[in-house]
């Protein structure tokens, strides 16, 4: 009989422990999409084209150029053009980048440029925003599993014809996805040629 209490002990215990870890990592996080305005950045960055699993070492370049530098961006963000369930892999395009409020001193601009980053100004547009929350390098991968989904069935029923680039934005305690209203997001030409 004791066994059988152990037993049942441990596996309460671990249900309630998966339960929380689950928990924790936003698995049980509400999707809620609110409207809202995209203001004005000036984002520094690098385009790249291939699998999406290989932005983790641009972002990587990217914040090593900013450390040289000594800059502190308001926001770090990855744009993502393509649609990796319609595009091949290899040919996906997206640009990682840091998003200031204000425009850098020339300068400092020119310097960045040099360092092979790319420029471009965002400015405001209406959007679908939704936030998950960010433990820990883990998030990265189990945000968008969570979200997309949820965006697939928002521009199926709102804009089924939309083209242009979904954002996201990271923060230090969230993951913002922003899903703009009409066509804004969509690649410098200059950054591919």
């Amino acid at each position: 009989m004791l066994e059988s209490l152990c037993c049942a002990d441990l596996l309460v215990g671990g249900t309630v422990g998966v339960l929380g870890l689950l928990y924790y990592f936003g698995f049980f996080h509400m999707i809620r999409f609110i409207d809202g305005i995209f203001p004005k950045r000036f984002v520094y960055g690098i385009a790249y084209r291939g699998s999406f699993n290989g932005l983790g070492a641009q972002f990587s370049k990217l914040e090593k150029i900013l450390e040289g530098e000594n800059l502190k961006p308001k926001n770090m963000v990855g744009i993502y053009y393509d649609d990796p369930k319609t595009v091949k892999e290899e040919e996906l395009r997206s640009f990682v980048g840091a998003a200031f409020e204000e425009e850098l001193p020339i300068d400092v601009s020119e310097r960045l440029e040099a360092a092979g980053l790319k420029f471009q100004v965002i400015e405001p547009f209406e959007a679908f925003n939704t936030y998950f929350p960010f433990r820990n390098m883990l998030s990265y991968f189990i945000a968008p599993m969570m979200v997309y989904p949820k965006c697939d069935a928002l521009y199926k029923d709102y804009s089924p014809d939309m083209e242009g680039g979904l954002m996201e934005m990271y923060h230090s305690d969230s993951i913002q996805f922003i899903f703009p209203k009409v066509s804004t997001l969509k690649p410098v030409k200059e950054h591919w040629e």
